[in-house]
């Protein structure tokens, strides 16, 4: 009662025919394999044990495995037809599925209700994969999720390129929509995995030449959201004029979507002027997917290390998405639920401990993952207590 009934492979058919079109083809089997299983339903409570690695693996991986839509196709990969014949190419993502299958179904490994898992196969594996994840050498959690959520994608991918498109160094001077479908062509041609379909937004950066008055477009994915603390403490500050040092995620939106001066080395490169000039810079978002992750860095700068987060368990985030400001209308929600929090504890940097908070949708409770630990916890606990540097959210789609 507590886990998802893995699939009977007699259930589905076999589909012979060779797809010309992968992007159909892997929304097929993906929509076959959510057809079966009940993932809301299941409520794991099972640890992970602390290895050899950095202290946040186990806490990421954690957090990673309450995405539903992701784990739900990996531990049945094996029935989607794409993927049948190359299982023995996978490598990061056999030993995350291994992970996800010890947590998911610990009755088929250990015979037992629930038990601690040792995640060494993919730790040892990782060591082996990428030399910067050797023992004893200290990587933090964005490096770590960076190669992850990378990794994961390019061995999910069904398209048969396998390199990441973006327009952003390509600029001319074609109009917005132009620049946008030409990004979405490449884009799309190019990528194709549960990854890029649940995570991967579009952000798009609006740039202007002080010199030739031309303004100029492009457009880039992201898989999270990266925010310097420091940052974003000193920009609000500076905009409000007072020393507050807490911080909420509208704060950190204000900040990302601030418009810049780009001057010297670091001003545009304008191809109608062909030369370095001052420039003005705007990002914004301009789509979401299902997922929306925020990767938090903290450091000793503006007392960013112990700054609190004001954290919302619903978040609308529509007024910030363009696409939405495009379609017009009133109705320009984009609501999400927080559904993960990992969180740092301790002084020392480089010496933290971790801990996970995920919520589960069977009992709609808050967990705390600490290593093998595993307990209830109260949303005003995960607020209070901690520092976060990763904060997961689930949209919440409308009917």
């Amino acid at each position: 009662e507590s886990a998802p009934k893995e699939l009977d492979k007699n259930n589905i058919k076999d589909n012979n025919d060779t797809p010309e079109d992968n992007d159909i083809y892997l929304e097929s089997s993906i929509d076959k394999i959510k057809e079966e299983l009940f993932i809301e339903k299941y409520n794991p409570c099972i640890g992970l044990c602390k290895t050899e690695g950095p202290n946040y693996i186990n806490e990421i991986l954690q957090c990673f495995a309450h995405i539903s839509e992701i784990t739900e196709y990996l531990i049945n990969i094996h029935l989607d037809p794409y993927f049948k014949d190359k299982l023995s190419n996978l490598k990061l993502s056999k030993y995350y599925r291994e992970v996800l299958i010890n947590l998911f179904f610990p009755e088929k490994v250990f015979n037992i209700n629930s038990r601690p898992y040792k995640p060494n196969n993919f730790v040892n594996n990782l060591y082996n994969l990428n030399s910067l994840f050797q023992k004893n050498s200290y990587i933090d959690y964005k490096e770590f999720l960076d190669y992850f959520i990378i990794k994961l994608h390019d061995e999910l991918n069904v398209k048969k390129s396998k390199n990441n498109y973006s327009n952003e160094k390509n600029l001319t001077l074609k109009n917005e929509n132009d620049v946008l479908v030409e990004f979405l062509k490449n884009f799309t041609n190019k990528n194709n995995s549960i990854i890029s379909k649940y995570l991967y937004g579009i952000c798009k950066n609006t740039l202007y030449c002080h010199k030739c008055r031309n303004t100029f477009y492009n457009f880039h994915y992201y898989s999270y959201l990266y925010f310097d603390l420091s940052k974003v403490i000193e920009y609000k500050q500076n905009k409000y004029r007072n020393d507050d040092i807490t911080i909420n995620i509208t704060d950190c939106l204000n900040y990302y979507q601030r418009t810049q001066t780009l001057l010297g080395d670091k001003g545009l490169f304008c191809p109608a002027c062909k030369e370095l000039t001052e420039s003005t810079s705007i990002k914004n978002l301009y789509s979401s997917k299902t997922i929306l992750l925020f990767v938090l860095n903290r450091d000793n700068q503006f007392n960013a290390r112990e700054s609190k987060i004001n954290l919302e368990e619903v978040i609308d985030i529509g007024d910030y998405i363009e696409f939405n400001k495009e379609k017009g209308g009133k109705n320009n929600k984009e609501k999400f639920y927080l559904s993960g929090v990992v969180s740092y504890f301790g002084d020392n940097y480089g010496n933290e401990t971790f801990s996970a908070y995920c919520k589960m949708n069977k009992d709609d409770q808050w967990y705390c993952y600490d290593n093998e630990n595993v307990f209830h916890a109260d949303f005003k606990d995960i607020r209070n207590n901690g520092y976060p540097i990763i904060l997961l959210y689930h949209k919440i789609l409308r009917k």
